[in-house]
């Protein structure tokens, strides 16, 4: 029976592959290099903004790393109105709360400055107000169909790829599961990639976001539905990260680093955006929605995990992402080479503090989570390796600490 629903899974999930294959996606405008958010805003005002909708949090708020935006946006005769009430795992709530807020003040553009949180609210906010929609409506692929408000972005995280995708996440208070807003109308008009934005980030919020960065590429890379461009965006995005988020880590202010981990992130999203990603981020999402736990960091937590499962379906492609990390050369065994990558993604993570167990996790709550994740997993994510209920089960025990209950 499980070999039926297998070849079932992977005839549709091939057909989703095909459907995301016809779709049209914009790619923004990308600026690179330090104080390039600077000319993001010149470029709001000369694609016509004249009231921008600044949306960030009350931390970078609070550290001053958006004065000189805000002062430049001044300086070009812009209006602003202010949003910095978005929070980590930002619910319908808060998108509603940006929504009034817009509208009220007529912003004719929206300019998101911080992480995926803050861009995914402002890729709601754009099309909500664009189109006069309650936020909810809009939850679904291909639900936002009509105009929205120019969006532009200047992230200041290394990792969700947000800043290019078409997609953003949101949190639905009651349900505590995470929803998700698809549509290629969502995708940013221009985003600025400046390594000042990202200097100031802790050195826990580095090793998760570039965990999340390195897992958007790596499954992009093992996706059955993986393309020519694909492959090239995520074998290099694999390469800078494993050439530059230790020294991120260890010395934040390491422009170069910071810049490289920038375009690594950016990669690994248009990477994955078209051809989607797999069960590490299924499993993430439903312990994220389980426990709250931050998505970079569970991600970075089940990598090696499903690495490990993983592999011996497409052991070529594993060893072709070990060449890429510079772990080997062509012609050297492919098993070889992808169990050389699988140890070295475990002992990054381990250099930069990602722990390899997660304490929140229940035993009791692990059926409920493994159906979550799989439910999410065989509905898009054409993956090498199909598992069932039983395999996804003692991935979880895997997670759970060994004096855990």
């Amino acid at each position: 029976m499980f070999t039926l629903k297998i070849l079932v899974l992977k005839v549709f999930n091939r057909l989703v592959g095909f459907m995301l294959g016809l779709i049209k996606q914009h790619q923004p405008l990308l600026l690179v290099g330090p104080g390039c958010s600077l000319t993001l805003c010149e470029d709001i005002s000369r694609f016509g903004g004249t009231h921008v909708l600044l949306v960030t949090d009350k931390i970078l708020l609070g550290l001053g790393l958006l004065d000189p935006i805000r002062n430049k946006l001044l300086d070009l005769g812009l209006k602003i109105t202010l949003f910095s009430d978005v929070e980590p795992d930002p619910g319908f709530s808060i998108v509603r709360q940006g929504v009034a807020l817009g509208k009220r003040q007529g912003c004719d553009a929206i300019l998101a400055v911080g992480g995926g949180s803050v861009i995914d609210v402002a890729k709601v906010l754009s099309a909500a107000i664009g189109i006069d929609a309650d936020v909810k409506t809009l939850k679904g692929f291909m639900k936002v169909k009509a105009p929205v408000i120019p969006l532009y972005v200047a992230p200041t995280t290394s990792g969700t790829g947000s800043e290019v995708s078409i997609g953003a996440v949101i949190t639905d208070e009651v349900t505590h599961k995470k929803d998700g807003v698809a549509s290629p109308l969502l995708c940013p008009l221009v985003a600025a990639l400046d390594p000042e934005l990202m200097v100031g980030m802790p050195p826990s919020i580095t090793a998760a976001t570039g965990l999340d960065a390195l897992t958007h590429a790596i499954e992009a890379f093992i996706s059955r539905n993986a393309t020519a461009d694909s492959d090239r965006f995520s074998l290099v995005a694999i390469k800078l990260i494993f050439s530059n988020l230790e020294t991120a880590y260890n010395k934040g202010s390491d422009l170069d680093a910071r810049q490289s981990m920038a375009i690594a992130a950016t990669y690994a999203g248009l990477a994955f955006t078209r051809v989607l990603v797999g069960y590490v981020h299924a499993i993430s999402h439903a312990l994220g929605g389980a426990y709250g736990v931050p998505h970079g960091l569970a991600n970075g937590i089940v990598l090696p995990h499903i690495l490990r499962y993983s592999m011996s379906a497409v052991p070529e492609r594993f060893a072709e992402m070990a060449i890429a990390a510079g772990l080997g050369e062509p012609g050297e065994a492919s098993l070889i080479l992808g169990e050389r990558f699988v140890a070295a993604v475990q002992d990054l993570n381990d250099s930069i503090g990602i722990p390899r167990t997660m304490d929140a996790l229940r035993h009791e709550d692990m059926p409920a989570i493994a159906s979550v994740a799989l439910k999410e997993a065989h509905t898009v994510y054409a993956v090498p390796r199909y598992m069932s209920q039983d395999d996804c089960l003692t991935i979880l025990q895997q997670l759970k600490p060994v004096s855990a209950a």
